[in-house]
């Protein structure tokens, strides 16, 4: 089976869109396509192994461990005992340590800025893997007694697929099957995420007939489809707050083959810079995308204004292609000769990583090689001299901090095209550089 790149991966989903209309394509009432969609292209490509897990994931016995804390939150934390708010935020599950405080650092200063408005404000919080390790605040209630409605409401919802449907079903699995070069059938996905949209539309409606918010902040959209449905039933204005990288092969922000408003997306888009709202593909008219600053990178950088660069260069691991990078650093490990290096770990492979064999060679045969988990990113950046990854969010911040960059081609990589582009790297043999970087490594890179 021939290894095909993201773009390829990408192509396959828009061509089926295209011919099949699957943009629209609704069954009992579900925008079914729309709501699949992200979750499919990642299962997909994880499962042929193009693309490793992105994230850390529950196991059924791990959530079957959880249900306990599940129910106690559902009572203590209930968003159904609050009362009536001007604002929603359904922040990011993912925690960050900063100051000795467990954060969402993409929705925390947002948050404190609309207090300070006289905003009133009320923030759900989705669990991550099971927990609520972010620190506890007044504003916060948690969506786990929604979810565990959901999971005993959606199993009463009736749902057979008419004759129509089920051909159009097959030919979609036939086509998928073609493209990825496996047995696809994607009909128990369907029917599970269809029950799930219903289950979680009824609920988020409710909640939002009793809390009457005039706006609801998302973050991410991808995900979370019932919930923007549900607002935008009610006439609330739906806002996403940017969390990472937006390109044209991010199938949760590209739909090139669609012009019109898409059912499930936010009405509008607060991107980080210009440089975001020039290169997104999203969805919406360039007036509803509006630049908002990143809170918590602009006050790193005030912060780490004065560090001095070191020779150091950090690697941006990720999870989708974290034993990947690790093989090829290891294979070309007298790229850094001369040089600390510096190998961050993302926070979705924290509780896998240890597991990459690769990277456990690589620190075995070179013990000088230093392995971070939850450090502080922008320090590194601020401190470093060169940063080397393939599509890390945290490659921009690096860029924000001067760092001489080096992207790895592999899967992926089409994700920095506009980066490449703009920024003028230069392609060479299995790198694009900058072309201080190429000039300082040329020499001793393995270009094999």
């Amino acid at each position: 089976m021939v290894k095909k790149t993201i773009k390829d991966v990408c192509e396959i989903f828009w061509d089926l869109e295209k011919k099949y209309d699957l943009l629209d394509l609704s069954i009992q009432d579900v925008k079914v396509w729309l709501v699949v969609r992200f979750k499919l292209y990642r299962d997909l490509t994880e499962l042929v192994g193009w693309q490793e897990q992105a994230h850390s994931k529950n196991t059924n016995l791990d959530v079957l461990k959880k249900v306990p804390k599940y129910v106690v939150n559902s009572f203590v934390r209930n968003p159904f005992a609050r009362k009536k708010t001007d604002a929603i935020i359904l922040s990011h599950p993912r925690p960050k340590i900063v100051d000795e405080e467990n954060i969402d650092i993409y929705t925390k200063y947002f948050i404190e800025e609309l207090k300070k408005n006289n905003i009133e404000i009320l923030e759900l919080e989705p669990d991550y893997l099971g927990e609520h390790p972010k620190s506890l605040k007044e504003h916060v209630v948690y969506t786990d007694f929604i979810s565990l409605v959901t999971k005993v409401f959606k199993r009463f919802i009736y749902l057979k697929f008419s004759k129509e449907e089920k051909e159009l079903i097959a030919n979609i699995n036939s086509e998928l099957s073609k493209g990825f070069c496996i047995d696809v059938d994607i009909t128990h996905l369907f029917i599970d995420q269809i029950r799930d949209f219903k289950a979680k539309v009824y609920l988020y409606n409710k909640l939002f007939l009793k809390l009457c918010p005039k706006i609801l902040y998302v973050c991410p959209s991808y995900g979370n489809s019932a919930v923007i449905y549900a607002a935008k039933q009610l006439r609330i204005q739906v806002i996403e707050l940017q969390h990472g990288t937006i390109n044209k092969y991010h199938l949760g922000y590209s739909f090139p083959t669609r012009v019109d408003k898409l059912e499930y997306f936010p009405d509008k888009f607060f991107v980080w810079n210009e440089y975001w709202k020039e290169h997104s593909s999203l969805p919406l008219s360039k007036e509803n995308v509006v630049i908002r600053k990143f809170d918590f990178l602009e006050k790193n950088k005030l912060k780490h204004l004065k560090c001095k660069k070191k020779l150091q260069i950090v690697i941006l691991s990720q999870g989708n292609i974290g034993n990947q990078l690790a093989k090829f650093v290891l294979n070309n490990i007298q790229l850094f000769k001369g040089l600390k290096l510096i190998y961050k770990i993302h926070p979705g492979e924290f509780d896998r990583y240890k597991e990459y064999v690769y990277l456990n060679k690589l620190v075995e045969c070179y013990p000088d090689v230093e392995v971070l988990e939850d450090a502080d990113l922008h320090l590194l950046l601020a401190e470093s001299k060169y940063q080397l990854g393939v599509n890390s969010t945290a490659l921009y911040e690096g860029i924000e901090f001067n760092c001489s960059t080096i992207l790895v081609d592999m899967p992926g990589v089409e994700y920095m095209e506009d980066l490449i582009k703009s920024k003028g790297l230069i392609k060479h043999g299995k790198f694009f550089m900058t072309m201080d970087a190429k000039i300082e490594f040329v020499k001793g890179v393995n270009m094999t």
